[in-house]
């Protein structure tokens, strides 16, 4: 039961970063504006209006931010690896 709600809580974050990105490719034309920006916006959106309701995405929400530093790993990876390119123009 606990597995259908993470994946429950899962969908309507990945529905709101979709939702995001969709914009964003629609409206790339006349405006620059990334994708899970828009997404998370949104999702602000919904849920200071009560569309959905913090329960529909706390567990996993928490989840996400507790270990945010493991999403800077690649950016800091690929950051060390091109280092040489990165001095050149610092």
């Amino acid at each position: 039961m606990k597995f259908l709600k993470i994946i429950k809580q899962l969908s309507w974050i990945f529905l709101f970063s979709f939702l995001g990105e969709v914009i964003s490719t629609l409206s790339a034309s006349f405006i620059a504006i990334p994708g899970s920006v828009i997404g998370m916006v949104s999702l602000f959106f919904a849920l200071h209006f009560k569309w959905i309701r913090i329960k529909q995405v706390d567990e996993v929400g928490t989840w996400l931010t507790d270990n945010i530093g493991i999403f800077f790993v690649p950016a800091g990876v690929g950051l060390m690896s091109n280092f040489g390119v990165l001095a050149s123009t610092w």
